[in-house]
């Protein structure tokens, strides 16, 4: 037989037939109260103020034919020699600071763009 299975047919239920009933247990009352995570609450608070987005694209995508045949390898080893530059700027910085005795100042992204647009 195809199609939908027949359930089988509901029993009649008489008035002199006792049908057991489960009493509520007193250990869940109520349900159990969701938690919030208050990392994630400042998460989804951030984003909606965040002004910038990530696309993530091939070359291919944005390329020109022209583009396409520039030797990339180059760019790569000129953007890698860039990042060891920032990288021995920023020590030189901070033992100098230390020599002088003075606080460090955080390093991080504005860090960069300040004194390597110097």
């Amino acid at each position: 037989m195809r199609g939908r299975k027949r359930l089988p047919p509901d029993k009649p239920v008489y008035e002199d037939e006792v049908v057991a009933e489960t009493p509520p247990s007193p250990t869940y009352s109520s349900p159990p109260q969701r938690v919030k995570r208050q990392d994630v609450a400042d998460r989804i608070d951030k984003n909606k103020t965040a002004d910038f987005f990530v696309m993530k694209k091939t070359l291919k995508f944005f390329c020109k034919p022209e583009a396409e045949r520039l030797a990339w390898d180059k760019c790569i080893q000129d953007v890698n020699y860039a990042i060891a530059e920032a990288y021995l700027l920023a020590n030189n910085y901070a033992l100098s600071q230390l020599k002088a005795g003075r606080p460090l100042c955080k390093i991080d992204t504005p860090f960069y763009q300040l004194y390597l647009s110097l």
